[in-house]
């Protein structure tokens, strides 16, 4: 009986070891989400949904408003619509010692919007609720109870990484995806996405009240440390028509509450057709190259 105690606990301590050395390989490759919690809290950053966590870019942004602090810390339409556990975790990550600080907030009718099963549930039961701690390296508390796959996938994701269709996050947080895509793919990839959307459209039943009043603190809180800009990135007509068909008045909503919070407002859909997408709603690299210019240009321009 001892030496089978002995064998089991010697056993255990391998796994164990074998699991700690995977863990210590996690990196940008990981997935989407992980080295945002790996990463010192921030003085500036960029809130959203996956549109703002691939197309902007902090290094860009950075090197023309020349302050270096901004940081990526958004993430997408499933995980993060406003609400308490993204206020939560938006809390834990920024320094509240900046009083200087640059917050660009993504904005979107998804990230407002209640479904019909279960209204405000994406917001209370969003894995960030799970996460206590947003700047530990290794993060052993993400990939104990956030990180959905296999632990081998921690591996196989850092080779995928060498070739030239994957993903990896920069330690600004940005999502750099990587595809090998011509016009005739993307305009496949779009349609396809087009689809999608229209099914979980019905999925949505309109504005979330919970949504926009988290929004609103959102902006406020951030205020208190820095300049906030309330900012809708531009998305294929087709994607267009759908949010339109969601939230009809989103664009009046965002005006209203930029006034009553007294931030401005940049809304690029106007300029949508100026910039390529690799599915309808994110951009290529270049026209994300180019957006995070122009949003940088808009930013420094008006703080003079």
């Amino acid at each position: 009986m001892k030496r089978f105690l002995l064998n089991l606990l010697s056993f255990m301590i391998i796994c164990l070891i074998s699991m700690l050395i995977v863990w210590s390989l996690a990196d940008g490759s990981t997935d989407p989400f992980y080295v945002k919690f790996t990463t010192p809290k921030q003085t500036s950053l960029i809130i959203g949904s996956s549109r703002a966590a691939q197309c902007l870019q902090p290094d860009i942004i950075n090197q023309i408003l020349k302050e270096g602090t901004l940081y990526n810390y958004a993430f997408s339409r499933v995980h993060t619509p406003y609400g308490e556990a993204y206020f939560k975790s938006i809390k834990e990550k920024l320094n509240t010692h900046a009083k200087q600080g640059v917050f660009i907030i993504e904005v979107n009718p998804w990230s407002i919007s209640d479904k019909f099963v279960s209204p405000d549930s994406s917001q209370n039961h969003s894995f960030l609720s799970k996460i206590k701690h947003v700047d530990r390296h290794p993060n052993f508390e993400y990939l104990l109870k956030a990180f959905d796959q296999r632990n081998i996938k921690i591996i196989s994701n850092r080779l995928l990484n060498k070739k030239e269709n994957g993903f990896f996050i920069t330690n600004t947080g940005w999502l750099d995806v990587r595809l090998e895509q011509g016009m005739d793919s993307r305009h496949q990839l779009t349609k396809q996405t087009i689809n999608q959307y229209k099914k979980i459209r019905l999925e949505y039943s309109g504005l979330s009240q919970t949504g926009l009043n988290y929004l609103k603190k959102t902006i406020n809180f951030l205020k208190a440390h820095g300049a906030v800009y309330l900012v809708r990135l531009p998305v294929h007509d087709d994607m267009l028509n759908i949010e339109n068909e969601l939230l009809p008045d989103f664009d009046f909503r965002m005006l209203s509450l930029s006034k009553t919070c007294h931030v401005e407002y940049i809304n690029f859909m106007p300029q949508r057709t100026e910039f390529e997408y690799t599915d309808g709603h994110h951009l290529i690299k270049v026209s994300s190259n180019l957006l995070s210019q122009h949003i940088a240009e808009l930013i420094k321009n008006s703080k003079h």
